[in-house]
């Protein structure tokens, strides 16, 4: 099994991270089947919806694979995409947020 990976948020953010990450790992099917199905301008718009908002809320090991992601799917990289897919979620797996 991998390392946690312990983020520090401000509190600022208590209420709305957890749900916000929940979401991102619910959305990770979709994401996988944008790619099946060759979609990759919509890959591409979710890609970066993440990138910025995984920023705003202090993840960015998220936001920065999120833009790794969205190049790839401008790209067109499918195989690039799983694989940063596959990252991504195992990211949200590893993910411990402590707020300060």
């Amino acid at each position: 099994m991998s390392e946690r990976l312990v983020i520090t948020v401000s509190d600022v953010y208590a209420d709305l991270v957890e749900p916000y990450l929940a979401q991102r790992r619910a959305e990770l099917e979709d994401w996988r089947r944008m790619l099946e199905q060759g979609n990759f301008e919509d890959l591409r718009r979710v890609a970066h919806r993440v990138r910025g908002s995984g920023g705003s809320y202090g993840v960015r090991p998220l936001s920065d694979l999120a833009g790794e992601l969205e190049a790839a799917a401008v790209a067109g990289a499918a195989d690039a995409c799983s694989e940063l897919i596959g990252q991504i979620a195992d990211l949200l797996d590893r993910l411990e947020i402590r707020f300060e």
